[in-house]
């Protein structure tokens, strides 16, 4: 129960921040990764930049609010990456990079 709660603070903290704020979520102790997705808001397109020493080569998700999977990309690591999204409709999703308890999340807007 307790960390149902958790996580529900947790997402209803980060939906509540403002675009330009980097909502980051990092879990476990896996390799290092770090992504930028800019621009951010925008019309759905945008380009994620993921940095990694430690492989070269991670699978995205973009998910929706109830952790729905709407969209899913291999990307090559320390290499921009365009992704088209524009399809969605408008609203909040997640960027969701690794698996397991290794993975990191940054919340993206379409406008």
């Amino acid at each position: 129960m307790r960390r149902t709660a958790t996580l529900f603070f947790l997402l209803t903290f980060l939906a509540a921040a403002q675009p330009s704020q980097a909502a980051v979520l990092t879990q476990g102790a896996g390799p290092d990764i770090e992504f930028s997705v800019y621009p951010n808001p925008s019309n759905g397109v945008f380009s994620l930049e993921v940095k990694s020493s430690a492989q070269t080569s991670l699978d995205i998700r973009i998910v929706n609010l109830i952790g729905q999977t709407l969209y899913t990309q291999s990307v090559e690591t320390n290499h921009p990456t365009r992704i088209d999204v524009s399809n969605l409709p408008k609203g909040v999703y997640f960027i969701k990079i690794g698996e397991g308890q290794d993975q990191s999340l940054r919340r993206i807007v379409i406008q």
